[in-house]
């Protein structure tokens, strides 16, 4: 089995993307919706509290990797004069998306509910179906889903000897 500090390298290297688009943000030659980068933060980001929440352990942090390259990107697209904040219909869905998986987790103190709704919300925000828009967010989707579904197995009972 491959160790679990891996997640943390596999994650890493899968933030390039994120971070050579940080690096063109702080440049000025790219011109980010504000919104649209804090969403792809916000999603992964609860998802890290669901699983943070259900002990699922290192890999969790390939998961905050994937919500903390946006929130930067956010953070530098405040100093980029191209830089736009336009919030479209679908946002408000998107956020309503995860606002409800969060508001459902502490009602049935159910982190997976979290977990789910927030994988929703990221695989909806893709707009245009080419394989650069959704190929991350599939791989996000695709990840979170195995690791709640590991997160709500029923451990197996070992027999006593």
């Amino acid at each position: 089995m491959i160790p679990e500090y891996f997640a943390l390298v596999g994650s890493l290297f899968a933030s390039t993307g994120g971070f050579y688009y940080l690096y063109c943000t702080i440049k000025g030659t790219v011109q980010p919706n504000k919104i649209t980068w804090f969403f792809w933060g916000a999603f992964p980001m609860i998802a890290f509290a669901a699983q943070y929440a259900q002990d699922v352990g290192f890999v969790l942090w390939a998961t905050f990797a994937a919500g903390f390259t946006p929130f930067l990107i956010v953070v530098a697209a405040s100093f980029n004069k191209d830089a736009y904040w336009e919030i479209k219909t679908q946002d408000y869905l998107f956020a309503a998306i995860g606002v409800v998986g969060v508001i459902l987790w502490q009602i049935t103190d159910e982190p997976n509910l979290a977990l789910t709704f927030a994988l929703l919300a990221a695989f909806m925000s893709v707009q245009v179906w080419t394989y650069e828009n959704y190929a991350f967010v599939l791989y996000l989707f695709l990840v979170n889903t195995l690791i709640m579904m590991l997160a709500a197995r029923k451990p197996k009972l070992m027999p006593v000897q």
